[in-house]
């Protein structure tokens, strides 16, 4: 019986020894305490277009395959076509690890299989005083996703894996249908304030040939949008902002946009402009004001020319100086005039027209255009005027009297000589040289 009883006391001691020994081999090995992560994955992955991930990757330059881990990881998606507000939820129980302290990039991406091979941006860096971080994009997914592959960023060799628990992709209607008219510069870039986010605070885009702006004046609209109705933890937000460069001749730099309230998922903000040649680029810059959760997106530019006005003048003449007849004209001017009378319209660029009515005793025989593209036609009594920004055309009509309402000025030239062939000249409305 003692013997038994020593070989139990034996076996007992054995298996507390075996035990301490697994204990102190599990402690030794590289991220250990890495492998007890959270399995409940952090707040938000509940949300409505959640793909719940729950898997911890980790950094390939460290551990290629992680002691039992992966540093990718592909689960299968039913996203459609459209604009997402694209977040990322990530975790990492710091709270338990208390030999990783200064960790760095904790951060992790998606590529998705549609027709474009979306891929976003990294998320942000789990600070060590947290356990779970959300970082927000905007992102365009194209047709066909099956297939989401959260892949760990891979960068530096510290010890920074991190959990990816999932991505919610929330869709976002078209911000405006003025993204959708002429003139109309895409962007579709969000912005972050440099102050809180230097990572994204500007965003550049070639301004396709066909809608680059020439030199002139414009009113220039920007459409900005932020989705406040699926924000819920950022109420009271300020200087949700932005503002356009052109690397036009002048430099041209666009006052702010107007902020954008809480209550609004979108706004637009115009103002007049006066831009140079050579516009090839656009850049929009977030206002980095204040220190807020402020990311705005930046939609579009919609440059639209500013129609500048021409004018149309009617002159009226007769080959009666002074005669007092009024004639009367109509179509896009209408006046009655005599003789020397003018009558002008101030117009936008287009074309025009304006007729004489014809009056008895008086013959329309001239239409003349002066100041840009007009025609005349006397049958019909019609001037035709094109007008561009800044044209003054005049055009005259000329009438002459018909004989009814002629009268007759006679000049007689007479001499104390008799036949004299001396000649005398004669100016005024009747020119003539007369001898005796």
């Amino acid at each position: 019986m003692i013997r038994r009883a020593g070989g139990r006391r034996t076996a007992s001691a054995v298996s507390i020894l075996v035990a301490l020994a697994m204990a102190l081999a599990l402690l030794a090995m590289p991220n250990a305490v890495e492998l007890a992560e959270a399995t409940t994955p952090a707040a938000g992955c509940d949300a409505p277009g959640a793909v719940v991930i729950g898997t911890d990757l980790w950094n390939p330059n460290r551990d290629p395959a992680g002691p039992g881990g992966v540093s990718e990881v592909t689960v299968p998606i039913d996203v459609q076509p459209g604009t997402y507000r694209l977040t990322l939820v990530s975790s990492d129980d710091h709270a338990s690890k208390f030999d990783q302290t200064d960790q760095t990039e904790e951060q992790w991406f998606i590529v998705l299989d549609d027709d474009t091979g979306y891929t976003s941006p990294p998320s942000n860096d789990l600070p060590d005083d947290q356990v779970t971080i959300s970082t927000t994009f905007i992102a365009e997914v194209g047709s066909g996703a099956t297939t989401l592959t959260a892949r760990h960023l891979g960068a530096g060799t510290s010890i920074n894996s991190i959990r990816a628990d999932c991505a919610v992709f929330t869709p976002i209607d078209p911000p405006s249908n003025a993204c959708a008219t002429p003139g109309a510069v895409q962007i579709g870039a969000e912005l972050l304030n440099p102050n809180v986010n230097p990572s994204k605070p500007e965003f550049t885009v070639t301004i396709p040939a066909s809608q680059r702006p020439a030199a002139g004046s414009y009113s220039i609209t920007l459409i900005s949008s932020d989705d406040h109705s699926g924000k819920l933890d950022q109420t009271d937000q300020t200087e949700e902002q932005w503002f356009m460069i052109l690397n036009d001749a002048t430099g041209y730099t666009s006052p702010p946009t107007d902020d954008l309230p809480d209550d609004q998922n979108t706004i637009a903000t115009t103002f007049t402009a006066e831009l140079g040649d050579g516009a090839t680029t656009l850049t929009a810059r977030h206002l980095g004001a204040g220190t807020s959760i402020n990311s705005i997106r930046a939609d579009c530019a919609v440059f639209t020319p500013l129609a500048l006005t021409g004018r149309i003048v009617v002159e009226k003449q007769t080959d009666v100086e002074g005669d007092p007849t009024v004639f009367a004209f109509t179509g896009d001017l209408t006046a009655t005039l005599s003789d020397n009378d003018t009558a002008s319209l101030d117009v936008d660029p287009g074309t025009y027209t304006v007729t004489e009515t014809s009056l008895p005793g008086w013959t329309l025989t001239d239409i003349t255009c002066i100041g840009g593209d007009a025609t005349g036609d006397i049958s019909t009594g019609t001037a035709t005027y094109t007008v561009t920004a800044g044209d003054i055309i005049t055009c005259t009509f000329t009438n002459q009297a018909t004989n009814g309402n002629q009268g007759r000025i006679v000049v007689e030239k007479q001499t104390d000589v008799e036949g004299d062939p001396t000649v005398f000249a004669f100016t005024g409305d009747l020119t003539a040289t007369l001898a005796d």
